[in-house]
């Protein structure tokens, strides 16, 4: 199984409401190069047993050669959280990039996501996992 190195990742906008556009972007090297790599964005949310896993988006299959650096970004206008109770999304919840190799899983990227509420609108904050 390859090994990846992620050595930037960067979320914006970043301390706006919830639900607007995300655009995230991850740098990364491989040791082993990943014939059909492709990652999924995912938000997840757990709240007392009821666990709401949103997918975002999803990249197309790409090949990714080891011993150079690479770098994905996911560009989505709205983090559509509708029908997600609103107790639920308070809690702090997860926004998790997953990397396969065709079906095979190679590695997560998982930043923390604190949810506040600010004048009746839920605000989040992205904390970056190499920050």
């Amino acid at each position: 199984m390859a090994t990846i190195n992620v050595t930037k990742c960067e979320v914006s906008p970043n301390d706006c409401p919830l639900s607007t556009n995300l655009d995230i972007s991850i740098e990364f090297n491989t040791d082993k190069t990943l014939k059909q790599g492709s990652w999924k964005l995912q938000y997840e949310v757990d709240y007392t047993g009821s666990r709401h896993i949103l997918d975002i988006a999803t990249t197309q299959p790409q090949e990714y050669e080891s011993g150079t650096n690479h770098c994905f970004a996911f560009s989505v206008p709205e983090v559509n959280v509708e029908g997600i109770k609103e107790k639920s999304l308070m809690n702090m919840g997860l926004l998790r990039a997953v990397l396969t190799d065709g079906a095979e899983h190679v590695s997560d990227v998982t930043l923390v996501v604190q949810v506040t509420k600010e004048n009746e609108t839920l605000m989040r904050r992205i904390l970056s996992p190499i920050e």
